[in-house]
């Protein structure tokens, strides 16, 4: 039986090797360890350069606000929130909203009698 692809999985590994590049990048290599042709890849990003880096490699791109959230609670803690949303409380605000939706709280069956 062919297994579903699970997205949790591949992002954890992609994400790890991001975290991994960067913690790598800036320990500090020597800018003489690599060639001539990629000495522009010796020099360690700044945070603002990681902050932006990861919101381009691990999202659809930055929103208005991201910058400001990564920089508030840090980049790690950030990609932990991204990786486990479940642990993210919900808005009491959009409860609230959605509470006179009825189908939303329907299981399979009464949604398809209801609206067949």
């Amino acid at each position: 039986m062919r297994q579903a692809f699970r997205p949790g999985r591949f992002t954890s590994a992609s994400i790890l090797f991001l975290i991994g590049s960067v913690a790598y990048a800036t320990k500090g290599s020597r800018p003489s360890a690599n060639p001539p042709a990629y000495a522009a890849f010796s020099k360690p990003l700044t945070q603002t350069e990681q902050y932006y880096h990861a919101l381009r490699r691990l999202t659809f791109g930055p929103k208005p606000g991201d910058y400001e959230a990564i920089s508030h609670i840090g980049l790690h803690r950030w990609i932990e929130n991204e990786l486990h949303p479940e642990k993210t409380p919900e808005n009491s605000i959009l409860e609230k909203e959605l509470l006179p939706l009825q189908a939303l709280r329907m299981g399979i069956r009464d949604t398809y009698t209801h609206y067949p």
